[in-house]
């Protein structure tokens, strides 16, 4: 079972990060960070503007719709998308959008006191938040999406050194929908209680990467509130952003390691290994039943994007003996490949 941690004001101090794992940082100063470069040359804020990577990814689930969407600045490139899926129909709906450099797109420093928007003709989003809630407005050409988001279990906070000058920062977070509507034209439903998961970064990341990352925000049929971040390939230099929440309490989770077959319709698995320093048992297969792919291959920047949805069975055997059953439990498992 999980203690409580420390909680920064600043994440950048003297001009260097501050690495760990934390119950929160109120703000994400990256622009005071002193230089990402071999030399450690002072460089300029634009600079370090234009070089930072920052996405912000949000999923909201009320049965049988899951919504999921996101916006993502890769240097020369901000990306954003959403899609609407029906789980009894195995139905998805996607609206994509790019805009050159972060035009009509505001990022934030905190996720606490700030704004993320982008704005196309296909798509717009804006994210305003609070130190209780997040206000969501969403507009696309399938579907819109209003809702107020309210922050009732700890967060997750993770920074760790990624190379020998950079450093990535990460915000898992689950939450409920206080009051919301989810429209489009088949469409008409209430979000009031729904479930909702926030996946917030930025950082000065490895020029190619590649992770694999699970998530899961919903309701047992015990009545358990149960949600669940892994991953591999992002934040492993000693710390790590695995976790899940068991009505709300925290339970921080070891390395894991996932294998996909060599077809993409074959189970994951996504695993453990038995270590004499952890208790924890994790043994998890993933069956993928549908999936939002994208794949961008720009001048300066290339991504290899697969966001699967499908079912999660398997055993999560907890530190304080609590095991967690899933059988076909919906979620995501994604396999991103990126130079940037």
């Amino acid at each position: 079972m999980d203690k409580s941690l420390l909680q920064l004001k600043k994440l950048i101090t003297d001009g260097k990060p501050t690495f760990g794992v934390f119950d929160r940082v109120e703000e994400i100063n990256y622009l005071d960070y002193h230089s990402y470069k071999l030399s450690n040359k002072a460089v300029a804020n634009w600079r370090k503007k234009l070089r930072a990577n920052q996405f912000c990814f949000l999923q909201i689930t009320a049965a049988p719709y899951r919504v999921c969407f996101a916006v993502a600045t890769l240097n020369w490139v901000t990306s954003s998308f959403c899609y609407l899926y029906n789980e009894e129909t195995d139905e998805l709906e996607l609206v994509e959008a790019l805009q050159p450099f972060t035009r009509n797109t505001q990022f934030n420093q905190s996720t606490y006191k700030d704004k993320i928007s982008f704005k196309s003709k296909k798509l717009s989003i804006e994210l305003d938040f609070k130190t209780d809630t997040i206000d969501v407005v969403l507009n696309s050409k399938i579907f819109n999406l209003k809702a107020r988001i309210t922050r009732g279990f700890d967060s997750l906070s993770v920074c760790t050194q990624t190379g020998k000058k950079g450093w990535t920062y990460t915000q898992k977070e689950p939450m409920l929908v206080q009051t919301g509507t989810l429209t489009s034209h088949h469409v008409n439903q209430d979000l009031k209680g729904a479930n909702a998961f926030l996946d917030w970064s930025v950082g000065y990341m490895r020029r190619v990467t590649n992770w694999y990352w699970t998530s899961i925000t919903t309701n047992l049929p015990t009545g358990v509130h149960f949600a669940m971040n892994l991953a591999t390939g992002v934040n492993e230099s000693g710390a790590s952003e695995n976790a899940c929440w068991v009505d709300g309490v925290r339970y921080h989770l070891p390395a894991v390691m996932f294998k996909r077959g060599d077809t993409i319709k074959e189970d994951w698995l996504v695993s453990n290994q038995a270590l004499n320093w952890s208790k924890v048992k994790i043994n998890l297969s993933f069956t993928p039943v549908n999936c939002y792919q994208k794949s961008d291959r720009l001048v300066v920047v290339d991504s290899i994007f697969e966001q699967w949805l499908g079912y999660y069975s398997g055993t999560i055997e907890l530190d304080d003996g609590n095991v967690i059953r899933l059988d076909k439990v919906m979620g995501l498992a994604e396999d991103h490949y990126a130079k940037w």
